[in-house]
Formats: structure tokens, sequence, C-alpha cells
């Protein structure tokens, strides 16, 4: 049985404890301004809520691999693990380190101050990120398993392939997941004039939830049975 959960610490950040256990990968879904002794946070899609405050001296580091504008951080990874020699007045009470970085070619050897008239380097490894689902992909394979072609979806969408937005993808999904659970025929989907009924009317709102979660982001593709 893995207890890791049952010593997480209750905070609004995350901490040195955090990572006891071992290390962790994050994906970067935004970074927003801290407080004067925390000026930097940065908002992780694993750790909703409970922000990676970096040290100066870790966000010389994402400055030096990563650059100045935070902007472009979104999407981007971080390996992070913890550091029990990490001092603070005058005393080890552990901190949190960056080991790997995503969008860097190659490793780095970072040159920090380890203390007073002391330098050293810290090492950055690159950080190798599986590539994104391709959505359209994935929604045509999930209407080929039920014998719906990309025309058949163009037809419900009602414009080409190539125009699909997020919002087609989304609608598809739900109307996908409807079809799967006999919520709405293939007849009262594909319509006149191609609009997507089961997401536009709001029909399958739950069921477009569970789909988007299982298709589109790990291009899963169901199956009648």
């Amino acid at each position: 049985m893995d207890i890791s959960r049952s010593i997480e610490p209750r905070s609004d950040q995350l901490n040195y404890d955090d990572l006891i256990a071992g290390p962790v990968f994050v994906s970067i879904v935004g970074v927003k301004a801290g407080s004067t002794e925390q000026p930097v946070e940065i908002h992780t899609n694993e750790y909703q809520g409970r922000p990676y405050k970096p040290s100066k001296s870790m966000r010389r580091v994402l400055v030096y691999a990563w650059g100045a504008e935070t902007d472009a951080w979104a999407g981007r990874s971080l390996g992070l693990y913890g550091d029990a020699s990490v001092r603070f007045g005058g005393q080890e009470v552990g901190g949190i380190k960056i080991g790997h970085m995503s969008h860097i070619d190659k490793p780095l050897d970072i040159p920090l101050t380890a203390s007073r008239g002391k330098r050293a380097n810290h090492h950055v490894d690159p950080l190798q990120v599986s590539k994104p689902i391709d959505r359209v992909s994935a929604a045509i394979s999930a209407f080929e398993s039920i014998g719906k072609t990309a025309d058949d979806m163009a037809q419900i969408v009602g414009k080409p392939v190539s125009d699909w937005t997020d919002a087609d993808l989304d609608g598809l999904v739900a109307a996908f997941q409807s079809l799967q659970t006999g919520t709405l025929t293939a007849t009262e989907l594909i319509g006149g004039e191609g609009a997507l009924k089961a997401c536009g009317n709001g029909v399958v709102p739950q069921q477009a939830a569970a789909a988007i979660s299982h298709l589109v982001e790990r291009g899963e593709v169901y199956r009648n049975v």
C-alpha cells in the first residue's frame, strides 16, 4: 500500500516536505506575481491551488534556461526534487530545486552562489515530454471505430475538418459519447444543417466531460459493446 499521500503537508504552496517521497514532474499552466518575499508563483496542473514558489537561486536557473518572460513558460514542464542541505538562517531546513526542464536541448551547468564568497554549478538535465495527442486524429479514430467517416463528422460539425476548432472537437466528443450511450441516434445527430445537436442543445454535458478526459487528452478510443 502506497501511503505517500498520507504524509502530504497541508499548505497553500508546494513545499520541501512534498518531495520527501521522491522527485515530482509538473506541467506549468501559468505564472503569477507573488509577495515581496516570494515574488514568483508557478502554477501547475499537478498541484492546483498550491503553486511552486522558486527561491532566488532557482529563479536564476529559470531565467538562464528559459528567459525572463514568463508568458512563454505556460505548457512547459519541470522536474523538481527536495534538497535537505538547503540552509536558511544558518540551519538546514530543506528546499526545492529544479533538476529537469523541458525546452532545453542539452544539460546545463549554471553557476550559482552556494554560500558567502563561494559559487557552485547547479546541474539541470533536459526533460523529454511526450508529444501532445492530436485531437483531430483522436476524434476521427473514435468515430471510425463506430463506422462513421471523417465526412460524416464534417457534416455533424458543419465545416471541413481543416476548419475545426477546439469547441468543435469538444462537441464531437460529446456527440460520440451520446452515440455510445444511446442518448442520441446517428439520424438525430446528423441534421440537415450539420449542427452539433448533442452539444448545442446541452443533451450530454456530463458525458462530454468524461469523454474529453479519456478520448481526447489520452487518445483512447471507445469501442462498441
